[in-house]
């Protein structure tokens, strides 16, 4: 059940509280424990599901620990959707989950001698139990998604129709995804990850194109990357299972050895043919985006596959990955076969058929055709293992002779190898008969000598079996005398244990209340720090700059709801200038405010800015005017307004100077083409 893990690494463990549900309409709530390195960091009585998930966005923990998984979502669907929001590089461990079963976490506690005896645990302690167990190798990971990645490619917009420039945008934009195809195929092939490629082609180029990546999302990363741009989008999008499995719980695969011929259609649609090797008709289906390990699942539920054919020559890319996977024989055609020859292979052999089968798409047809293509060429060699088979009066397995003429035996060489099979399988029961023949022990006649022996054992038995009645009896004294003693024992030993529970116990809270100590000391450092400082800005009049995570409306929003409504004359904060939304600063320029404070702050970002009459200050170029008791708090001085208000000033005249210029420069432009008119 246990397994080590690495120590440097973050782990959370969770516990729902007895009053939530997943099941409810309210948000569940739950006990929350943060480790680093096996040592407490953060812990929490009370947290909702929403602030667990912004936490692991935070400290990208490597692992979250559970008893229960159902307790982060009533169903499977639910449980996956909140996966899917935590970081890639965190699973989701359930604690009481091993190889061979699920135990209760008070079980694998005492396992790990975390505990000595079972108490209900209130819900902190709970979380804290499967921080611990996690951090030190127990449970197993939640699986939730294959072992592969979907890549997709595709346009960014609707190409609706137009004109001759809607032509050459649309040109424009396949070639665009026909780049983008070569350099994710180039980047796979470079870094030696296994992957299928379907495409939707064009006149110019490609219209669509999905890759199956054979590894999981995590392995991608640094090597193709997601873009959602205006003429193009690359989604990267983990497959999902169809169902939750433990990483531990391995399932039952059960594979018959029916030899198979396998024709497939490749594409966006794939169709695929299963003929067994009389040529019967075992399944034709057809599905979108069907890849690799999704068509082997579907055959291996029939029996082993021996040849992969295809319809066309030279055989697509895909079918030769799927023939290497699968260790099988591709075949393809001398050339590429004609629609019409496709429709006539498989109208003829549907009518040769007792019972009809259902071909529902040209793609299950050529499929289908691709088969029967594979299955006539090898018709008459079949036929003859039949003839050669039937003369012999041999109890032989005629699907494996066939299955190892097509690998490329000859019938000769075939039958001699089943009939070596039969008699290795003969010599094996004879031998295993013989072995159980030599411990048959024969019985020799018995002489008068031998009789008189015996009764004088009898005799002598007679005479033991009276001393074992009196062993028995004192026996019996004796385990009477030995339970009153273990009774006594046990007593004493049980005191004992209890004694260096408690003692252990004494230990360990002691250890903890030092460490309480410890942080309740600095905690009074820093209280005395900031009582310090609140006297200082008091002192000084300093103001706090309302601190906005990005310039756009949601943002504000946010920020005014928890500081308060922006004042006139304010100076904001901003957190991320990377990006300016233009109702977000009109918002500002309404609210009237003096200045925007920030670090670095790009070129682009402050000339959108200033642009509106709002000058951009690096909060590096202030600091003696600034205080910055943490991160995101910015408290400031007078002596900043007055030289933001002269900024804001300058600012004005210069935005004045620049309209002026451009206004003259636009009566100059008007007065031109008058001139020219006129003339």
């Amino acid at each position: 059940m246990k397994k080590s893990r690495s120590k440097d690494s973050v782990v959370f463990g969770i516990d729902i509280l007895p009053s939530s549900s997943p099941q409810s309409t309210k948000e569940p709530h739950y006990a929350l424990v943060i480790l680093r390195n096996g040592e407490v960091v953060e812990k929490h009585s009370d947290v909702a599901l929403r602030r667990i998930i912004r936490l692991a966005w935070e400290y990208k923990p490597k692992l979250i620990s559970i008893d229960n998984i159902f307790e982060i979502g009533a169903d499977e669907k639910s449980v996956v959707k909140i996966i899917g929001m935590l970081p890639p590089e965190t699973s989701v461990v359930q604690v009481n989950v091993s190889e061979d079963r699920v135990s209760k976490l008070w079980e694998v506690a005492k396992e790990a001698k975390l505990i000595s005896e079972y108490s209900k645990f209130p819900p902190l302690k709970t979380a804290y139990l499967a921080a611990i167990l996690a951090h030190k190798g127990y449970g197993s990971k939640v699986k939730v998604y294959e072992e592969k990645t979907k890549i997709i490619v595709t346009k960014g917009r609707s190409l609706t129709q137009g004109g001759m420039s809607q032509l050459r945008y649309r040109r424009h934009v396949r070639g665009l995804i026909l780049q983008a195809v070569r350099k994710i195929k180039e980047a796979l092939e470079t870094h030696g990850i296994d992957y299928d490629l379907v495409v939707r082609k064009s006149e110019s180029g490609f219209d669509g194109a999905v890759f199956t990546v054979y590894a999981p999302r995590s392995k991608l990363y640094g090597v193709v990357s997601p873009l959602k741009g205006h003429d193009i989008r690359v989604i990267i999008r983990p497959v999902y299972r169809g169902k939750i499995e433990f990483e531990r719980v391995k399932p039952r695969v059960l594979t018959r050895k029916r030899p198979l011929i396998i024709g497939i259609d490749p594409g966006i649609i794939t169709g695929v043919a299963i003929l067994d090797v009389d040529g019967e008709v075992l399944r034709v289906f057809s599905g979108k985006n069907l890849d690799r390990t999704m068509i082997i699942r579907e055959i291996e539920k029939y029996g082993k596959p021996l040849i992969i054919a295809s319809d066309v020559y030279p055989p697509p890319e895909a079918l030769e990955k799927l023939a290497s996977t699968l260790r099988t024989k591709l075949y393809t055609p001398q050339q590429t076969l004609a629609q019409s020859e496709k429709e006539e292979l498989v109208k003829s052999y549907l009518e040769s058929l007792e019972s009809q089968i259902e071909v529902e798409d040209t793609h299950q047809r050529d499929a289908l055709a691709a088969a029967i293509s594979a299955w006539r060429s090898f018709k008459v060699k079949l036929e003859q293992i039949e003839n050669y088979v039937s003369k012999m009066e041999l109890d032989v397995d005629v699907d494996k002779i066939k299955a190892d003429v097509i690998k490329g035996l000859s019938i000769a060489q075939a039958v001699e190898k089943e009939i070596f099979r039969k008699l290795t399988a003969e010599l094996r029961a004879k031998t295993e008969e013989r072995r159980v023949e030599e411990k048959i022990v024969k019985i020799p006649q018995v002489s008068e000598s031998l009789l008189r022996e015996i009764k004088k054992l009898e005799k002598e038995k007679a005479q033991l079996k009276e001393k074992l009645s009196e062993a028995h009896k004192e026996i019996l004294d004796l385990k009477k005398k030995l339970e009153l003693y273990h009774r006594q024992t046990n007593i004493r030993v049980r005191a004992i244990r209890e004694i260096q529970t408690l003692t252990e116990e004494v230990r360990r809270l002691s250890e903890e209340l030092k460490k309480y100590e410890q942080e309740n000391l600095k905690l009074k450092h820093e209280i005395a720090g900031l009582k310090t400082m609140i006297v200082e800005v008091a002192r000084q009049n300093y103001k706090i700059a309302i601190p906005i995570t990005t310039l756009t409306t949601t943002s504000v929003s946010k920020a005014e709801r928890e500081y308060g409504q922006i004042e006139k004359n304010s100076i904001i904060h901003i957190l991320n200038p990377t990006f300016v939304q233009k109702e977000a600063i009109l918002k500002l320029v309404k609210a009237n405010v003096l200045s925007i404070l920030t670090e670095n702050p790009t070129e682009e970002f402050t000339k959108a800015v200033e642009e509106h009459g709002i000058p951009v200050i690096s909060i590096n170029n202030v600091r003696e005017h600034v205080i910055i008791p943490f991160d995101n708090i910015v408290l400031y001085s007078q002596d900043l307004v007055k030289m933001v208000k002269e900024k804001k000033k300058e600012l004005e005249e210069k935005l004045k100077a620049k309209k002026k210029v451009e206004l003259e420069d636009l009566i100059m432009r008007y007065r031109m083409e008058r001139w020219s008119s006129s003339k």
